[in-house]
């Protein structure tokens, strides 16, 4: 297998780590509706200016709103909250639909707001320190580098790797 190979297959390991985290703690802060943002990660490889680069990814419109909240709230219709609470299996009358769509439009936040609910934002944060407290970034970059080092008597050049989300 090929030095780029055999990287680009560490890198893969990663991206499948990373994406297992931000999926556990898009589940653990409720963010779980439909599903599309859990299911809408993935990993690009690619090189950025001489450099492999691992990108995970989502391309989910709402995907920032979901990490960071929006105090000017969000947009939502009294049907989306209908049918997303009918997927639930949940049986919220006509006005706590309204309640629901008030509240979202004012300021996006878990019941309980800010101060009751201090994990309900930075999933994409909170993910990756996970990740990085197992160990699998620094196992898989010593395992990367290894393969470097022994290659870099025919290279003679070494790989920088940066890992992003957006």
């Amino acid at each position: 297998m090929e030095e780029n190979e055999i990287i680009r297959a560490k890198l893969r390991e990663a991206g499948n780590f990373y994406i297992k985290e931000l999926k556990s703690e898009l589940e653990f802060q409720q963010h779980i509706a439909s599903g599309k943002l859990a299911k809408g990660f993935f990993t690009r490889i690619h090189y950025v200016r001489g450099k492999l680069v691992l990108d995970v990814m989502n391309n989910t419109s709402y995907m920032r709103v979901v990490n960071e909240g929006d105090k000017n709230g969000v947009s939502v219709d009294f049907n989306a909250i209908l049918n997303w609470a009918k997927d639930k299996g949940l049986d919220f009358k006509k006005g706590q639909i309204k309640k629901i769509v008030a509240m979202l439009s004012s300021k996006y936040l878990t019941e309980g707001g800010e101060k009751v609910a201090p994990r309900r934002y930075f999933f994409i944060e909170v993910a990756f320190d996970a990740v990085l407290r197992m160990g699998v970034q620094s196992e898989i970059e010593r395992s990367i580098l290894k393969q470097v080092e022994s290659n870099l008597e025919k290279t003679g050049k070494s790989k920088e790797i940066r890992i992003t989300v957006g």
